[in-house]
């Protein structure tokens, strides 16, 4: 689609003009709570929120998740997706409590749709480990990191891009504890 191709190429106005367009159109022949409605939202709140618009991105990013709860009664993967990426955001705009709350239920959702090790439920892992270490729950996150690490270990696949997330949040952390006084 045009807007997605706008938005990796970095064509940020133009891509958010194509969703604006698409959702318009959408609007007109699509139940008021279909997911793809749900998706142009997040997708636009997304751009918005990296122009700089964060009360804007987020809020587009709340109505996208709502609709797909209604979409979506239970777990699903589209809900705790909208959950993993409002929390992603919610923490750049130093809402932390706000991204926590969202990256734990979005990572309980995941144990209940991926009972084994899946790279979902690995990625929600890695997240609110971010999260948690953000707030300064040392060990919680050390133990989440690490039941990820291992879960990726055992996956197929490269999983490089992930590796390396857990690698940055340690580093992170590692340098956040050379910082704080000592009593």
């Amino acid at each position: 689609n045009l807007a997605r191709s706008n938005d990796l190429l970095g064509n940020v106005d133009e891509a958010l003009a194509h969703y604006e367009e698409g959702y318009a159109l959408a609007v007109k022949v699509l139940p008021p709570t279909h997911p793809n409605l749900a998706s142009y939202l997040n997708n636009r709140g997304q751009l918005v929120f990296n122009k700089g618009q964060q009360r804007e991105g987020l809020e587009l990013m709340e109505e996208s998740l709502a609709m797909r709860r209604v979409s979506f009664s239970g777990d699903h993967p589209s809900v705790w997706l909208g959950l993993l990426n409002l929390s992603t955001l919610s923490a750049k705009a130093e809402r932390s409590d706000r991204a926590l709350t969202l990256a734990r239920e979005a990572t309980a959702m995941a144990r209940r749709l991926y009972p084994e090790a899946q790279l979902n439920l690995a990625i929600s892992l890695i997240r609110e480990s971010a999260r948690l270490q953000e707030s300064g729950s040392a060990q919680d996150y050390l133990t989440m990191l690490s039941e990820a690490e291992m879960m990726l270990e055992k996956l197929e696949g490269n999983n490089d891009y992930w590796l390396t997330e857990i690698t940055e949040i340690r580093q992170v952390a590692a340098l956040s504890e050379e910082k704080e006084p000592v009593t």
